[in-house]
């Protein structure tokens, strides 16, 4: 019985040491990065032909993207990203860019927040719809709904045209936002226009 806890004990931190390894080997190389290679599906490889050309460009595998026919790899320079980027059959290989949904936190001048100056969106500015903007706000002519992670109801951009909310998750609680993604689409729809946000 003890035997057996060892072996298992022994076994679990193998497998362990297994799925960090690739990180740790890459850890102390200041010019490895992490890549997705996207694989050509003209050339019709198959799961072990794709390690296998991976592994001879010295190529780490982390994960892989079958749904775009790629996976997420360490490489160990970018004389290997050129050399595997060439390779038949690999279409193209791009960075893998982590992001995370609250990049920014808001600069506090005391214990108020400051807004950054008003800015016009990529997408308004691209279709011109600003041209077509009155001077001040309609919102109180035309009625929308925000179906998303909520809307900030303290907002100062926002505050005088929210006019309520529901949280469709659980009713019991707050509709208030909790991620940011609700407010940032509620702001391209009915934000104030005024010098900030």
């Amino acid at each position: 019985m003890v035997l057996t806890k060892k072996v298992s004990v022994l076994l679990w931190a193998a497998l362990i040491l297994a799925l960090v390894a690739p990180a740790l080997l890459f850890a102390g190389n200041s010019d490895h990065s992490r890549k997705i290679v996207v694989f050509d599906e003209t050339t019709a490889l198959n799961e072990s032909a794709r390690d296998s050309l991976l592994k001879a460009h010295g190529a780490v595998k982390v994960k892989d993207l079958p749904l775009i026919n790629a996976s997420v790899v360490l490489l160990p320079s970018k004389a290997a990203e050129r050399a595997l980027s060439q390779d038949l059959g690999v279409l193209r290989v791009d960075d893998d860019v982590l992001v995370s949904a609250f990049s920014h936190k808001p600069q506090h001048v005391g214990d108020s927040v400051t807004q950054p100056p008003q800015s016009l969106p990529w997408g308004i500015n691209r279709v011109d719809a600003e041209l077509v903007w009155p001077t001040g706000n309609v919102a109180d002519l035309i009625k929308i709904a925000i179906i998303d992670t909520g809307i900030s109801k303290d907002h100062p951009d926002l505050a005088a045209n929210v006019k309520g909310g529901y949280n469709a998750v659980n009713p019991m609680k707050s509709w208030n936002d909790d991620n940011g993604h609700g407010s940032h689409v509620a702001g391209i729809a009915a934000a104030l226009n005024n010098t900030i946000g």
